[in-house]
């Protein structure tokens, strides 16, 4: 395990030998997880049969001649096959996230008070949710705030995650644009895999 730094956050991610690769297969290549442009999956951290994978800047993985990219991680949680519910009924799914369970659901550790919904936004059968919590991160120097979807691909549930580092953090604006890049990405991979 190697620890990388992205401009003052100091990140435990397991660095790969030779160059981080872009994409990551899960469940025997049925889902292809890809991160935003210029980001890669580290994959010691990740844990493809658990359905998880972890995105970082490629340049901090290893891959010195990557295209710059924001300071961030990207997250891809993968459920397992007949786990796909937001599809069925998104304005649901987004009155629980708006309401008191939402916390529950989003919080890092056990308790939901450390929580706060800023927004909740349904987008066809995406849902997506702009939150803070000030729990203790996993990794050292994180942001607090985070950009989180949940959708549907195929009969998978699917959940991106964005966080930037306290050093540089993500504007709102950023946030928002590099969970979109992460999420279209992953459709593309998952398209283009099934024909």
């Amino acid at each position: 395990m190697i620890r990388i730094v992205l401009a003052g956050a100091t990140l435990a991610l397991a660095g790969c030998s030779g160059l981080p690769a872009a994409q990551l297969a899960m469940f025997d290549g049925d889902v292809v997880t890809v991160g935003p442009n210029g980001y890669c999956a580290d994959a010691v951290a990740s844990r493809p049969d658990k359905g998880f994978a972890i995105f970082a800047p490629c340049a901090t993985l290893g891959a010195s001649s990557a295209a710059t990219a924001l300071s961030a991680i990207t997250t891809v949680q993968v459920g397992d096959s007949g786990s796909a519910i937001v599809q069925g009924d998104p304005a649901g799914f987004a009155a629980v996230l708006s309401g008191d369970t939402g916390p529950k659901i989003l919080a890092r550790g056990s308790d939901a008070t450390t929580v706060t919904i800023n927004m909740v936004i349904q987008d066809g059968a995406r849902v997506s949710v702009y939150f803070t919590d000030d729990a203790a991160t996993a990794i050292e120097g994180m942001q607090n705030a985070e950009w989180r979807s949940f959708f549907d691909l195929d009969d998978r549930l699917v959940t991106v995650s964005v966080r930037g580092i306290d050093a540089a953090p993500l504007s709102e604006r950023d946030g928002v644009v590099l969970l979109d890049q992460a999420i279209a990405a992953l459709i593309v991979a998952n398209t283009s895999a099934d024909g």
